[in-house]
Formats: structure tokens, C-alpha cells, sequence
């Protein structure tokens, strides 16, 4: 999904980033990746405006947080 949304800023898909940032909120408060969640969500709301104003950091801080949401969830899943 991550590289969905940032395919969809390159091609300036509004609608495409807006529902694969909705997928990535639902798919993230399911998996208790609630931080991970209100990230995606800002995306949804503020959609590729809010990320181009910004210089495309909130894509490298919402790839930090999946990094850090995907290991505590590998983390428990070998526990």
C-alpha cells in the first residue's frame, strides 16, 4: 500500500490515493496499528495536496511508523 500511495502522488491520482490511504487506516485500527491508523487517515482527509506541501514527508514518516508497526506485530505473532 505504501508504494500505492506514492504511485498514486506521482501520477497525481487523487481518488486512488484517497482509498488506498482508506484501506491502509481500516486495514492498520483492524491490527491494533492504531498510530499507523491516524496517519493514514490525516493522508485520506488532507489527501496529495497536504503531501506535496510538505515535500513528501509525511509518506517517510507514515513508512517509518508501518516499519516500526510491522515489527511489533511480527514481535507478536513469534511470541
Amino acid at each position: 500500500m505504501l508504494a500505492e500511495l506514492r504511485s498514486a502522488l506521482a501520477v497525481n491520482d487523487a481518488e486512488r490515493f484517497r482509498r488506498t490511504a482508506h484501506s491502509l487506516k481500516s486495514n492498520s485500527n483492524t491490527f491494533g496499528a492504531l498510530s499507523l491508523g491516524a496517519m493514514a487517515k490525516a493522508l485520506e482527509l488532507g489527501g496529495i495536496a497536504s503531501v506535496r506541501e510538505a515535500a513528501g514527508a509525511p509518506l517517510d514518516e507514515l513508512e517509518r511508523e508501518y516499519a516500526r508497526a510491522a515489527q511489533a506485530l511480527s514481535e507478536l505473532k513469534h511470541a
